[in-house]
């Protein structure tokens, strides 16, 4: 319908074809997954994405970056923002005081102090270190599977340059962390 138009503008292509009122709809939606308009024959066509294996890669590895980014920040959610700046020092006073009940652990004692009769030493060095057992072993998971991922990534993007696997397993890896 837009023939005239279009030749009227000098915008019409040389190569340009009539195509259906079914095909016009069809072509002019969303492409299905995996696909992108182009041509077949001169007419249009859903035909698969090329990926760039390089950049499918760093695509992928970035993902799962950020993907163990977020799961570590997931397990700090309930700290205020100030506490893990000292989060490691309160563990070593505790570790100490633990392991030595003569030690004097300066930001625990002043914590107890100003909470108000809230805390007393021996619950909030337990508290302290249970926490941070969980937080050892949250940590060692998502380093255990952001590492595996990698791994298997990396052998991934090996066997696509090798020609052995197809680039759009690197698309479609795996990438949850959690």
């Amino acid at each position: 319908d837009m023939k005239s138009l279009d030749e009227q503008a000098g915008s019409w292509p040389a190569d340009g074809v009539e195509i259906s009122d079914e095909d016009y709809f069809t072509y002019r939606g969303f492409p299905p997954a995996g696909k992108v308009l182009g041509s077949l024959n001169g007419y249009p066509a859903w035909v698969d994405i090329v990926y760039d294996p390089d950049e499918a890669y760093s695509t992928t590895l970035n993902t799962l970056r950020v993907n163990g980014l977020n799961a570590t920040i997931a397990i700090q959610v309930p700290y205020s923002f100030e506490e893990p700046e000292s989060w490691w020092a309160q563990v070593l006073e505790a570790e100490a005081w633990t392991a030595d009940n003569n030690y004097v652990p300066v930001i625990l004692n002043q914590m107890v102090a100003a909470s108000g009769g809230h805390w007393v030493l021996s619950s909030l060095v337990a508290t302290i270190l249970s926490n941070a057992t969980a937080w050892r072993s949250c940590t060692g998971n998502i380093l255990g599977q952001i590492k595996n991922k990698r791994m298997a990534l990396s052998a991934l993007k090996a066997a696509v340059d090798s020609g052995t696997a197809d680039v759009h397993g690197i698309v479609n890896f795996d990438c949850p962390i959690n």
